[in-house]
């Protein structure tokens, strides 16, 4: 099955966190909204923070598609929604 990759991307540092999988973007976003009702990083700073897009992964050939970077949503944007 091909699951999209996600990375977190730090505004203040100009990094990205390390890649996630997941089915879709609004399987991403729920993911992280889940993540933010957590008193962390991301809670506390959503403002700083951005949800990418970043390629693909085939878990049947281990094959990685990388896409340009796409901004899926930034994470203030995902404060209680569920």
């Amino acid at each position: 099955m091909v699951k999209k990759m996600y990375a977190i991307y730090d505004k203040k540092t100009a990094v990205y966190d390390k890649p996630f999988l997941s089915h879709n973007d609004g399987d991403a976003m729920r993911a992280i909204s889940d993540a933010m009702s957590q008193d962390n990083m991301l809670s506390r700073h959503p403002e700083d923070f951005s949800l990418n897009c970043i390629g693909e992964y085939d878990d049947l050939t281990a094959c990685i598609q990388i896409y340009p970077v796409k901004v899926v949503a930034e994470l203030n944007e995902l404060i209680n929604v569920n």
